[in-house]
């Protein structure tokens, strides 16, 4: 896919629940992942925030999001390409924002940047090429073709296409909340989207 949708600049349009609300229901699941402690710079605060106004939807929700990051059959490095990849889809600088620093820790920056890039022009393993090429698909059509498919399966089994489809799930989720509510990054210094 390399067409994206245009960076989204909606005016804020809900005031996200305070620090204090939010770490009453989510430190201690914010604190078990990586890089996302709630005290840290690069703690989504205030898309937890926001999604807090359906206490009973999050409850349900966040627990499922943040186990499944370690259970899933995809490593981190895999994890974090795909949500590069539909904040690059869907123009979300917040998803871009906090992902960008977190995925540092499993690719280098120059790696990052190929993620936005056409399949042709990406300098990465074919299988990454593909996982990338398939995320776009699933957030477009919802579907793979036949031939895409096969691609698909000389490199991930079974279990992992599944585990690639619920990443991407999330991640709708994720950066439609941030669209819609025109949540900004918490901090300036925190990276935009690279012009695509």
């Amino acid at each position: 896919m390399g067409k994206y949708i245009k960076r989204v600049q909606n005016p804020v349009r809900a005031k996200a629940e305070s620090k204090e609300e939010i770490a009453s229901h989510f430190k201690e699941l914010l604190d078990e992942l990586p890089g996302l402690s709630f005290e840290s710079k690069g703690a989504p605060v205030d898309v937890f925030g926001i999604l807090l106004k359906s206490k009973t939807i999050t409850e349900l929700f966040a627990p499922f999001w943040a186990k499944s990051k370690a259970a899933l059959k995809l490593s981190q490095r895999e994890q974090e390409i795909i949500i590069l990849k539909t904040a690059c889809i869907y123009g979300c600088d917040y998803v871009w924002g906090h992902h960008d620093p977190i995925a540092i820790d499993v690719m280098t920056k120059e790696e990052i940047l190929q993620i936005p890039l056409p399949f042709d022009e990406q300098d990465l393993p074919l299988r990454e090429k593909v996982l990338i090429q398939t995320t776009g698909k699933i957030l477009s059509h919802a579907n793979l073709t036949d031939e895409e498919y096969k691609e698909l399966k000389k490199h991930y089994t079974e279990e992992q296409i599944l585990d690639i489809i619920v990443v991407v799930s999330q991640y709708v989720l994720f950066n439609s909340v941030n669209n819609i509510f025109g949540i900004k990054l918490e901090d300036d210094s925190m990276p935009n989207l690279p012009d695509m």
